[in-house]
């Protein structure tokens, strides 16, 4: 209990500093012309909403029952895990397509620690 009201504070600080971050890389003339290339590909536009509505019907549909045997609670408890993954993965894919090498360390660290993500 102790140890993580301490760890609110420097995860709260590591959340401005990335939003200022962003903020500052996405001013930058070469940032904004990623961004437009970005959002006229028409194969990132069809699946970043596939990618949202999966997740959110994986957390929303796919929970867990008392009723359900050990095997099905199991495997939910993978998908979701597996889910978890995936979206660090994308956010990293994200991060690098615009040139930002230091923030997925930031972003994994508050990712793992906020939702129990074991390696």
């Amino acid at each position: 209990m102790i140890f993580e009201n301490k760890l609110k504070l420097p995860i709260i600080l590591i959340i401005i500093i990335i939003i200022i971050y962003l903020i500052l890389r996405i001013f930058k003339k070469t940032q904004k012309d990623k961004i437009i290339k970005l959002l006229n590909n028409k194969i990132f536009l069809f699946f970043v909403p596939v990618i949202i509505f999966f997740t959110l019907y994986i957390f929303i549909f796919n929970k867990i029952n008392e009723d359900d045997s050990d095997e099905i609670k199991k495997n939910k408890i993978k998908i979701k895990e597996a889910l978890k993954h995936a979206l660090i993965a994308f956010v990293i894919a994200i991060c690098a397509y615009f040139d930002m090498l230091i923030l997925p360390f930031f972003i994994i660290f508050i990712i793992s620690y906020l939702y129990d993500i074991d390696g």
